[in-house]
């Protein structure tokens, strides 16, 4: 893998993307519950100006429809028409509220909505990061393999045709994306003053912005405006530092994160899709997954790779969010789809090359303002297109279901999973 050290110029689109091809939070998830869109949340003045919109850095709102499946009704201009809207989707202000209504944006609706019903998504005004012009080529498919494998083939037979076309595939079932990345403290100055950072025994590291620090602690790295790498060790405002020449930690054992490599799941998840007694976290993770979706896409990387949809499960994140068919994917210092920063601060190769991410509005039942309602496992519909009486589909399952990526793993002879290197 080259080293991160390396620089090149990335240009990524600056599309606008719809609500619907988000972080986050990433619950992106970490769109709903990172620091940078939750914590800083405000609510609208009734009255107030809600502001001009602006292309490059737009106001974004979160839409209240609280309790409503079928969505809150949003006035078509100039009709007595109207548009669904959804709780948690995010909307752009198009010129000044009026009556406390105000002209939105919703992917490629507009609508007039109740100035009541929106919520500020405030975040720093920068678009981009030195930072992420690090060099995000991804390790060749050769090398994610154990040495005692790659021993013992010749190096133009570990091809991943090769691989998929003599070992077995134990299929996981489906999955749904979102990415995570470093957090980075270009994107996240506060006001401008610093803190120490402090390690685990109060000894002072360096200092940066305590807005920075926040995301470091929901991302579990970062990067400070001074190059100083950050790892959140688990206490709440002590970290680590480590080296420049890797990306990161990932969930134990040894391994390292990896850009575009490594996917975080849910441990006790993967033990039950790969059918396995006697499982745990220590024997599955690092797993080698292969997801064709992905390979599909044809997607070009930096260096100019095609990805071959080989994956590493070396991570793992919140169970609150990353559940049994979840998988959040690491893109390095990439963005992570987050619908309610600026269409700038929103893409990465894999969004641009069609990969959706869920996003909080693929749930469409909230019992409160940040209190999604979950589908029952047991009743998610078999066929996700044709769901049945009885079955659920208020969340992401069938909401969101164009956005499911199949996994599938290699067994070895003795029935375990084939494991990546550290």
């Amino acid at each position: 893998m080259p080293s991160p050290l390396k620089l090149h110029l990335i240009i990524l689109p600056l599309v606008l993307l719809s609500a619907r091809c988000g972080l986050a939070e990433q619950e992106a998830i970490q769109a709903q519950n990172a620091p940078e869109s939750e914590d800083s949340v405000n609510r609208t003045e009734q009255s107030g100006e809600i502001g001009q919109h602006n292309d490059a850095l737009p106001r974004i709102f979160w839409i209240n429809c609280i309790n409503s499946v079928a969505g809150c009704d949003c006035r078509v201009p100039d009709s007595e028409d109207s548009v669904k809207v959804y709780h948690a989707e995010a909307a752009y202000a198009i010129g000044a509220a009026n009556a406390g209504r105000q002209l939105i944006r919703v992917d490629e609706r507009l609508c007039i909505y109740p100035v009541s019903k929106l919520v500020a998504k405030e975040y720093d005004p920068v678009l981009s990061s030195r930072w992420q012009a690090i060099d995000h080529g991804i390790r060749p498919f050769a090398e994610l393999l154990p040495a005692d494998i790659r021993n013992r083939f010749a190096p133009e037979e570990l091809t991943p045709e090769n691989w998929i076309a003599n070992h077995s595939q134990k299929s996981l079932g489906n999955f749904w994306p979102t990415y995570y990345h470093l957090a980075l403290e270009d994107f996240h100055p506060g006001d401008g003053t610093k803190v120490n950072i402090l390690a685990a025994n109060g000894s002072v590291l360096g200092r940066a912005s305590a807005r920075f620090l926040e995301q470091v602690m929901w991302e579990g790295s970062g990067i400070s405006s001074t190059g100083l790498r950050l790892h959140y060790v688990g206490q709440r405002m002590r970290f680590e530092t480590y080296s420049p020449e890797i990306w990161g930690y990932g969930a134990g054992h040894g391994y390292q994160v990896l850009p575009y490599r490594t996917i975080a799941v849910n441990f006790p998840g993967l033990c039950r899709a790969l059918g396995l007694s006697n499982c745990s976290k220590s024997t599955v993770i690092g797993t080698l997954v292969y997801i064709p979706e992905v390979a599909a896409r044809n997607i070009r990387m930096e260096g100019g790779h095609i990805h071959d949809g080989f994956f590493c499960a070396n991570d793992t994140g919140s169970p609150n969010y990353i559940k049994q068919d979840r998988i959040d994917i690491f893109v390095g210092t990439h963005a992570g789809g987050n619908p309610y920063l600026p269409p700038a601060r929103q893409p990465n190769l894999f969004i641009n090359a069609g990969i959706r991410n869920l996003v909080p509005s693929d749930w469409r039942w909230w019992k409160a303002e940040r209190e999604r309602v979950w589908c029952d496992f047991n009743k998610i519909p078999a066929d996700l297109n044709a769901p049945q009486s009885g079955d659920c589909t208020h969340d992401y399952h069938v909401v969101a279901r164009h956005k499911v990526l199949s996994m599938f793993a290699f067994l070895d002879a003795n029935g375990r999973p084939i494991r990546c290197a550290k």
